[in-house]
């Protein structure tokens, strides 16, 4: 199993929403990351599985700015 320690923000949000991380080749969870109002700025940290092609898909339910800051990578064989 291999996992990312992400910092995810988002800015600039027009509606409240969710952002999920989660990795790729899988299905989306029902469980959230990160919730969100209208007008709000916030962070949140994730250990997040990474796909069997290194990616993680974040996913997010209203429009808004996402950034993600890798602050560490965790690899196991």
């Amino acid at each position: 199993m291999s996992a990312v320690l992400l910092n995810v923000t988002v800015t600039g949000t027009r509606a409240p929403g969710v952002v999920t991380a989660y990795p790729s080749g899988s299905s989306r969870p029902s469980t959230s990351t990160l919730n969100f109002v209208a007008g709000q700025t916030v962070a949140n940290s994730v250990l997040a599985k990474v796909g069997p092609d290194g990616r993680v898909n974040l996913h997010t339910t209203a429009g808004t700015q996402l950034v993600a800051d890798v602050q560490g990578y965790v690899r196991r064989s």
